[in-house]
């Protein structure tokens, strides 16, 4: 597999992820869903700034996929680095109960 397969492959999978945590976070079927309609999706659910994000993972992952689109490492570097930002601050964040400490 070239440099170029293997780039395509990690994006590939780094967009089944992702779909899968929004699917899951936000309770809906991101894997089955469109942009279009995911984004509509979010954007009543969250600040303009993570739904640029996700629309940004979205349309390049979109672009790898269908688009057969020609991803530099680079910028597959910058889309993961801009997923983990995203799932770091939607990320539910855990309860602590006061009476079990």
């Amino acid at each position: 597999m070239n440099q170029h397969e293997e780039i395509c492959r990690c994006d590939f999978e780094l967009s089944e992820i992702f779909r899968r945590y929004l699917g899951s976070q936000f309770s809906f079927p991101a894997l089955d869903w469109t942009l279009e309609e995911i984004t509509f999706k979010l954007k009543e659910r969250m600040n303009s700034q993570l739904w640029q994000q996700a629309r940004s993972v979205l349309e390049y992952s979109d672009l790898v996929k269908f688009a057969k689109s020609t991803p530099s490492f680079s910028d597959s570097v910058q889309m993961m680095d801009t997923t983990i930002s995203f799932i770091q601050a939607t990320r539910p964040t855990k309860e602590v109960n006061i009476q079990q400490i």
